[in-house]
């Protein structure tokens, strides 16, 4: 038992060598500043650029060692009275002194500096562990949208029939692409005017409608099917709708007065008070007339394409962090829709009846790639590398099929039983290569009505609704390899 004790006294004694030591203190900076990054990109992905950031670190260390000060006097003048004695604080230089040698003293001692040593290097790893994960951006917003949750098993639809305006939520399963949609929990505003588009929180718990008719935002609790539980108004005809990638701010274009249309901002969009979401004074304008707006999902960029520009209609880039209008790239008239990769810097934008692929566009000589095609919808893989587009077919190639289709009790186009969509194809389905537009596949999938919407789940199913079925595949075997 001597000997033990003894071998330990030794190896306390043992002074540390100076390798060692450096070697622990550059452990030390670097877990330090590692902590620091992770948090920003964890916390602050989007919303807070480095200098917020750190103002926002030195604001947080501030009042936290503001609060720990006046605990530490409090707990100290409680134990001065419970002791009898009288309390005197240290001077501040003599605490740092005291800590320092202190500090030198344990690093100067081999047993202590093992262990600091292997604390350090274990801290690393362990602040990916313990950190929170990284937050899903919420689904682009539009008229069918599917959470990018990977435990969700929902997905919205905006339906307007003549006397019926509705989101219809249905869950999703092993779909036959022939059989037509399944029963849905239904989420009605109790004084609908025109839906147009639809909106997912980022926590998928709240729903977010826009109405052209009333100008407003309806807003539902994804939980629970019926009447709004609130609404946001808007003042101007309400357009397009997105939800910035980090969750926290919705945008609604406002079409009009033409030509100058505008960008409302609304804040506080996952607080749990829905009364609590305000917008802001200050809207962003000068961006004509708003038809459809696209958040990059790990990118501060809202991208904007418009209408009303004199046939010089452009694409606006907007930081989300400050927004403001960053960018405005001329020439793509008349404006339809709008996609990008998830990092922004790739855009796809539809102008009357063709499409570009835009590359550097922050630069001073944009690359733009012009692509023909009456395009419908477009969605982009979650790898990036594929860009599904509908596109519109001619019909009067098929006229004399028109026998072929019946209406439903809603005046929506349904085929006949026994008349399979590829024998009447009105629209397809296109895989592209983003960087080429080069098609993935030789042939389309040719389909009976145009896609008006594409969205890609989390676990890889494509899904594409049509007036009387969802088409549903695997966006894997459509992709480019």
């Amino acid at each position: 038992m001597s000997t033990a004790i003894s071998s330990v006294k030794t190896l306390w004694n043992r002074r540390t060598p100076r390798y060692l030591v450096a070697l622990i203190v550059t452990l030390l900076l670097t877990d330090f500043v590692t902590l620091f990054v992770l948090v920003k990109l964890h916390t602050f992905p989007f919303s807070k650029d480095w200098p917020h950031y750190w103002e926002w670190v030195e604001n947080q260390l501030s009042m936290w060692t503001g609060r720990f000060f006046w605990i530490a006097v409090f707990m100290a003048c409680i134990l001065a009275l419970i002791r009898g004695v009288k309390f005197k604080m240290p001077q501040l230089s003599g605490l740092i002194e005291l800590a320092l040698n202190k500090a030198r003293q344990y690093l100067n001692r081999s047993a202590v500096a093992v262990y600091v040593l292997l604390v350090t290097v274990l801290a690393l790893p362990l602040f990916f562990v313990l950190l929170p994960p990284v937050v899903l951006a919420p689904a682009p917003a539009g008229k069918f949208v599917i959470p990018t949750d990977p435990n969700s098993s929902v997905f919205y639809r905006v339906i307007n029939y003549d006397k019926q305006h509705l989101v219809a939520a249905y869950k999703r399963a092993r779909y036959n692409s022939s059989i037509a949609y399944p029963p849905s929990t239904n989420f009605e505003p109790s004084d609908a005017g025109i839906l147009e588009n639809v909106a997912l929180a980022r926590d998928a718990k709240r729903i977010f409608v826009t109405d052209s008719a009333k100008d407003k935002v309806w807003i539902f609790n994804a939980s629970t099917s019926g009447s709004e539980v609130a609404s946001l108004d808007v003042k101007g005809n309400v357009g397009p709708m997105a939800l910035s990638a980090d969750g926290e701010k919705l945008y609604v274009g406002v079409i009009g007065p033409i030509p100058q249309g505008r960008i409302d901002v609304f804040d506080g969009i996952n607080r749990r008070d829905v009364s609590s979401i305000s917008t802001r004074s200050d809207p962003i304008r000068g961006v004509g007339c708003p038809i459809e707006l696209f958040a990059a999902s790990r990118a501060p960029r809202l991208f904007v394409v418009t209408q009303c520009g004199g046939g010089q209609d452009p694409l606006y880039v907007i930081d989300t962090r400050t927004d403001q209008v960053i960018k405005k790239l001329p020439g793509f008239a008349v404006g339809l829709h709008v996609a990008a990769t998830s990092d922004g810097r790739t855009v796809f934008v539809v102008a009357s009846d063709r499409f570009a692929i835009v590359n550097n566009y922050m630069g001073e000589l944009p690359q733009i790639e012009w692509h023909t095609g009456q395009v419908t919808a477009m969605a982009v893989s979650p790898d990036d590398r594929t860009l599904f587009v509908g596109v519109h077919i001619d019909t009067t190639l098929n006229e004399e099929k028109e026998t072929n289709l019946d209406a439903d009790p809603y005046g929506r186009i349904c085929l006949s039983t026994g008349h399979p969509a590829s024998q009447l194809p009105r629209g397809a389905l296109l895989s592209l290569n983003t960087r080429t537009g080069e098609p993935c596949k030789a042939q389309p999938v040719w389909l009976e009505s145009e896609p008006t919407a594409i969205a890609i789940a989390p676990d890889g199913n494509l899904y594409v609704p049509l007036p009387c079925r969802l088409f549903v595949s695997d966006s894997r075997a459509l992709a480019c390899n």
